[in-house]
């Protein structure tokens, strides 16, 4: 399944970073990066095609994860140029 990258300011304190050492709380007007996919860690969500997003601190994507994605800016959700 594709996953795309969607850039966001956080508009409120409630999520947390999905980076299992850090779990923080990404705060409010704070830029978080999340990775969306249609297919989910569940068979529910598999099956009737269920979009989910996992959200990171800016800081807590690591070089690796935006390398192995191959981007344009018409990619990222919600670019502006």
């Amino acid at each position: 399944m594709p996953i795309k990258l969607c850039v966001e300011i956080a508009k409120s304190s409630r999520g947390k970073c999905s980076l299992a050492s850090c779990g923080r709380v990404i705060t409010k007007n704070h830029v978080k990066i999340g990775f969306s996919s249609t297919a989910g860690p569940t068979e529910y969500q598999v099956v009737n095609g269920l979009n989910y997003t996992k959200y990171r601190h800016l800081c807590c994507v690591s070089a690796r994860q935006i390398s192995s994605l191959s981007l344009s800016a018409a990619d990222i959700a919600n670019w502006v140029d």
